[in-house]
């Protein structure tokens, strides 16, 4: 493992624990679904702030879809995690600076 800058939707720069498939691995209490699901929202934050919540919906849909069809093991971490009722992933959804999203919406889009 090593710290190493990664981009997230091609351009959200972080600093993150990596290892070979770009697992953003938990720290400060927080586990790789919701570091994940973050540096989504703030990525595509940065790249699209002025958008329409609909557009905005449909950047998250397809990012996460994509992610996951890829077999990004952080993306798989996610989809666990909501599946499973992660309390941390709900409030994310609702509480993020990009768009706010139900569970059922984002259930309805990973299953």
């Amino acid at each position: 493992m090593s710290d190493r800058s990664i981009k997230v939707s091609g351009s959200f720069n972080g600093v993150a624990n990596t290892g070979n498939d770009n697992v953003i691995i938990g720290s400060g209490g927080k586990d790789t679904a919701t570091q994940y699901l973050a540096a989504v929202f703030e990525g595509l934050n940065e790249q699209f702030p002025e958008s329409t919540e609909e557009f905005k919906r449909e950047c998250v849909k397809q990012k996460l879809q994509n992610d996951i069809k890829a077999g990004k093991p952080a993306a798989l971490s996610l989809k666990d995690a909501l599946l499973n009722g992660s309390q941390e992933v709900v409030a994310m959804l609702s509480d993020n600076p990009f768009v706010r999203i139900s569970v059922a919406m984002l259930r309805g889009w990973i299953q």
